[in-house]
């Protein structure tokens, strides 16, 4: 039979079965450049056999790290790929892994961390940027979860903390704000004592509708009720970068009612 198709079939040295050439992987040592055994015959002995391929594999790359290592830069995207796919199709296996690793090497995690912070620091920033407008949710809900988080990076770093307190007081004084307590209690009435943005009643602060980084002062015609979560997402955003259009046609109407307030673009 193979003399009839010389170079279409193959025989299987352990199924012993005749099929075609393209049930074969590649073997450039042997003669026609195929292996002996078929794909299939290969895949069941090799899951046969998977805790010593595992290890052969593992003291081999740690004999020849440079060969690996040019096969991986050789191949980054392949291996990317592939290994995006693994995560995906073991992924139970893949968190309870990342976090027993991280547990078993947390000092020199966060130290490799630092350090490449420290040397891309405007790469980092604007992918944290960029990650906080996309999941906007996720970051609210982090602060709901972590009340005391804020009040404890303040204690962990006072100098920090001091030194953005003292630049808001001068953006302050530059825009010779003020806003009395009778001020708050007029905007906590006019927003109904809730959030503007998602309607919540703990934990509500006043807000600048327009940022103070900016140069708007802290009025009755720039103030919004905000609950904390929501404050600290808008941060020094202008109102239509963080409010949908209807959240803020409803704050803008509201603020409508004193006199001289202008809508900003």
């Amino acid at each position: 039979m193979s003399d009839l198709f010389p170079q279409l079939i193959k025989k299987c040295s352990t199924c012993k079965t005749w099929r075609s050439v393209n049930s074969f992987s590649c073997d450039k040592t042997r003669k026609d450049g195929l292996q002996n055994k078929c794909k299939l015959c290969s895949k069941k002995h090799y899951q046969d056999n998977i805790e010593y391929y595992n290890e052969y594999n593992k003291q081999w790359k740690i004999q020849n790290p440079e060969y690996f290592k040019k096969h991986y830069q050789d191949n980054i995207e392949h291996y990317k790929k592939w290994n995006k796919r693994w995560r995906l199709d073991n992924k139970e296996y893949y968190e309870k892994y990342r976090k027993q690793y991280y547990q078993d090497n947390q000092e020199e995690i966060n130290e490799r961390n630092k350090q490449y912070y420290q040397e891309n620091k405007e790469k980092v920033s604007e992918c944290q940027k960029q990650w906080k407008l996309e999941n906007p949710e996720y970051n609210k809900q982090w602060n709901l979860d972590n009340p005391e988080y804020a009040k404890q990076w303040r204690l962990d770093n006072p100098e920090t903390s001091r030194g953005y307190v003292r630049k808001r007081r001068a953006l302050k004084r530059q825009v010779s704000e003020l806003y009395t307590k009778e001020d708050e209690l007029k905007t906590l009435e006019l927003f109904d004592h809730q959030c503007a943005n998602c309607g919540s009643t703990d934990n509500l602060c006043i807000d600048h509708h327009y940022p103070l980084s900016r140069g708007h002062a802290l009025s009755l015609e720039n103030a919004v009720v905000l609950c904390k979560s929501c404050n600290s997402s808008k941060g020094n955003k202008l109102p239509g970068e963080f409010y949908e259009i209807g959240d803020r046609l409803y704050i803008e109407d509201k603020l409508r009612f004193y006199q001289g307030y202008q809508l900003e673009e």
